[in-house]
């Protein structure tokens, strides 16, 4: 909740829109996402491949720099 509510207008409209995609081991626990979409009172979802989209993600980013610098947290934060 803390993280949307320090991100900047323009990327809170779009988790609000999108919902939130979980991924990593934690997202394989028995209904966290049912859990996250009740705190939340957003739509979330666990990711196809969660062990494997961290690090597919990852790749992606060190594949092409220009999303490093778009997708770096600093500048989502008010």
């Amino acid at each position: 909740r803390q993280v949307i509510e320090l991100s900047k207008p323009a990327v809170a409209v779009d988790i609000h829109r999108t919902g939130v995609t979980l991924a990593g081991g934690g997202s394989l626990l028995r209904d966290f996402y049912r859990r996250v979409h009740l705190e939340l009172g957003l739509p979330a979802m666990r990711a196809s491949n969660p062990m494997e989209a961290v690090v597919v993600g990852a790749g992606q980013l060190l594949d092409r720099p220009e999303l490093l610098k778009r997708f770096s947290g600093a500048d989502m934060i008010r």
